[in-house]
């Protein structure tokens, strides 16, 4: 997608595209949600932590990112 600009597309770009309902920016952080609970629950049945924190500039995304990483996890 970062081909349609001429410059780095940011988390906050990818956010606001999907939030102004952009259907393949959506999909685009349902992806790395996805991807990333596949990887934690990975990680959670090898370390068995109790709590996974999920933080920075992507976990704005709320519930585009959590709805997904939580099926996974």
């Amino acid at each position: 997608m970062s081909d349609r600009f001429d410059r780095y597309v940011s988390i906050e770009d990818v956010m606001e595209r999907a939030f102004g309902g952009d259907i393949e920016w959506a999909e685009a952080i349902a992806g790395v949600a996805e991807a990333a609970g596949g990887r934690l629950s990975i990680i959670g049945s090898i370390l068995n932590p109790g709590i996974v924190i999920v933080a920075g500039a992507g976990a704005a995304a709320g519930p585009l990112l959590f709805e997904r990483l939580t099926r996974f996890l």
